[in-house]
């Protein structure tokens, strides 16, 4: 067992705070919940809270930085760091797109539930993240059997270290080629786990996620809220704190099927990140349940 936490704790230096605090709106006038904010070097990340509220230590991003707010069904808002006031009002515009057409399905009373992914009961090693980014992990869900269906239940299997009730969002790609692509989620899918080292299930039936013939990566990302609630002493005597849940490794596979960025960068496959620890096959530990038609 070990425990794979990028340190990146340089984040937390010590430096003179400059606080702002604001709220995001949609031109509705409502509160755009875990609406992401990151630097256009997509290195520092936060998210509002439930009602749209957030709090900035300006402090962390370089004086040049351009922060930007943005959301899934919203024009993304740029703003100069100098630009940035206390008790700021940001309003995102909603994001008008042209919806492909969708063949709607009946779904079989008797129609079969398969899952694919992960199957390991137990972990083999774990993978958390740090304070001040918004950390995401994506694994592909391979269809090799050619399945038709739709996605009735996701799963993640949250470590009994870190905060495992921590909100983190559930999203779903499309597999271009053996990478993450275009994302399938249309909403928001926020979720908070339930019991630390076991697996989780989260009902997915009210989405309406077809699961793609060539398959499809299912992602965790950690969402920074500005609260103490989910920080945590990093474990192995490290010098910082952690952040928010922390899910299971496995080695199942034989070779590494998965991705990572950070603040909705660019994707790095893993199996480079592994190869610098001299470590080989580690994948996050993440599957789904699909209902067939």
């Amino acid at each position: 067992m070990f425990f794979l936490l990028l340190l990146l704790f340089a984040n937390n230096k010590y430096v003179l705070s400059q606080i702002v605090s604001g709220q995001v709106f949609s031109t509705k006038k409502q509160g755009i919940e875990f609406c992401n904010i990151t630097d256009n070097k997509r290195k520092i990340g936060f998210v509002t809270d439930s009602i749209g509220k957030f709090k900035l230590n300006l402090s962390l991003f370089q004086q040049s930085d351009t922060l930007i707010f943005y959301s899934l069904g919203y024009k993304a808002f740029h703003i100069s760091k100098s630009k940035l006031v206390d008790d700021s009002k940001i309003v995102l515009e909603e994001n008008v797109l042209t919806i492909d057409e969708v063949q709607v399905r009946s779904i079989r009373k008797n129609g079969k539930k398969i899952t694919l992914g992960s199957q390991n009961k137990r972990d083999q090693g774990l993978f958390g993240s740090v304070l001040n980014t918004n950390y995401e992990f994506a694994l592909l869900i391979n269809n090799s059997d050619h399945i038709n269906g739709i996605i009735n239940k996701f799963s993640f299997y949250i470590h009994s270290v870190g905060v495992y009730n921590s909100p983190f969002r559930i999203r779903v790609y499309e597999n271009q080629a053996g990478k993450p692509g275009k994302e399938i989620t249309n909403k928001n899918i926020i979720v908070q786990g339930y019991k630390r080292g076991s697996w989780n299930d989260f009902d997915a039936s009210n989405f309406g996620i077809t699961f793609p013939v060539e398959g499809c990566f299912i992602s965790m990302e950690w969402l920074n809220l500005d609260t103490e609630k989910y920080k945590y002493v990093a474990p192995m005597n490290s010098s910082g704190y952690a952040y928010g849940q922390v899910i299971g490794l496995t080695r199942e596979f034989p070779k590494s099927i998965s991705y990572r960025r950070q603040n909705d960068g660019v994707w790095f496959d893993n199996e480079l990140y592994w190869e610098h620890f001299k470590l080989k096959n580690y994948n996050p530990m993440i599957r789904v349940q699909v209902l067939t038609f």
